[in-house]
């Protein structure tokens, strides 16, 4: 029997990316701060971003009501990072709010940097320090 050929359906989604945190209206009842805190120090690292938003137009479209990853917009905010986004203009489902359940790997590769970037600060001396925190 011949293997069938299979389709492959991708829905062309725009992403979009900005700094003005104000276009966006969060749920911060559904932040979970543990994970903003993963995600800023996550987000220091140079080749990891932070999740991209889901959002969709609010009620009177002033503004995107974030359904996804509200904690990803807190710690962009922290960061000065910019909020990568998509709308849903037809969302299943309201905000949530996400659970922090990092991998033993995720662990390990944030105490490995944390540990770098404590012998490069106390190299640089404490007057030299990073200026981004959380």
């Amino acid at each position: 029997m011949k293997p069938q050929k299979q389709k492959i359906i991708i829905n062309k989604t725009d992403l979009y990316e900005t700094r003005n945190y104000g276009l966006f209206e969060p749920d911060l009842q559904c932040q979970n701060p543990i994970r903003v805190n993963y995600l800023c120090t996550k987000g220091r690292y140079p080749h990891l971003g932070l999740p991209i938003l889901e959002v969709t137009p609010n009620a009177d479209k002033t503004k995107l009501k974030i359904l996804n990853d509200q904690d990803a917009y807190l710690a962009a905010i922290q960061l000065g990072e910019p909020i990568r986004f998509y709308v849903n203009k037809y969302p299943t489902h309201g905000p949530f709010k996400r659970n922090l359940y990092p991998t033993d790997d995720d662990l390990l590769e944030m105490v490995d940097w944390i540990t770098a970037e404590i012998r490069k600060q106390e190299k640089k001396g404490p007057e030299n320090g990073s200026s981004k925190t959380c």
